[in-house]
């Protein structure tokens, strides 16, 4: 039980005293396990309150998203509370893939960092931005 408490409090909180000074603390194990805390706060954390800026440029809950780069089956789309698709159990390295997602229902693509992508598989569904919020893009998939 310490383990999981000390695991999943270095998630949160890199100054908690609780994980600091465990016994459990080296600096490789800390190092991985805060990357996740760092790219939260980078790429993520915007998702949070995305939501009304999506209605307001006319993207409705039910609408079907593309969230990338994501390779979890949700954590995006529950923080923007939307359905959709995400590069769980896709291979996002060539576009037949997006355009496959496409026909399923996507209707717009979010990309909350371009780094992690190839840019020749996203480059024909980044030509309609329909919009900006803090580090996220967002672009229509009608008419691709």
């Amino acid at each position: 039980m310490y383990y999981a408490g000390y695991r999943t409090r270095i998630r949160y909180s890199t100054d908690d005293l609780y994980v600091k000074y465990s016994f459990l603390h080296n600096r490789f194990e800390f190092a991985d396990l805060t990357r996740w805390n760092n790219d939260y706060a980078a790429h993520f954390k915007a998702l949070e309150t995305i939501s009304p800026y999506l209605k307001s440029i006319g993207i409705s809950s039910t609408d079907l998203v593309l969230s990338l780069p994501d390779v979890s089956n949700n954590n995006s789309l529950y923080f923007m509370d939307h359905k959709g698709f995400t590069g769980f159990n896709y291979s996002i390295n060539d576009s037949n893939t997006i355009k496959l997602i496409i026909k399923t229902g996507a209707k717009y693509l979010i990309l909350n960092d371009t780094t992690f992508l190839p840019q020749t598989a996203i480059a024909p569904f980044i030509n309609k931005q329909i919009g900006r919020y803090r580090n996220v893009n967002i672009y229509s998939l009608k008419e691709i």
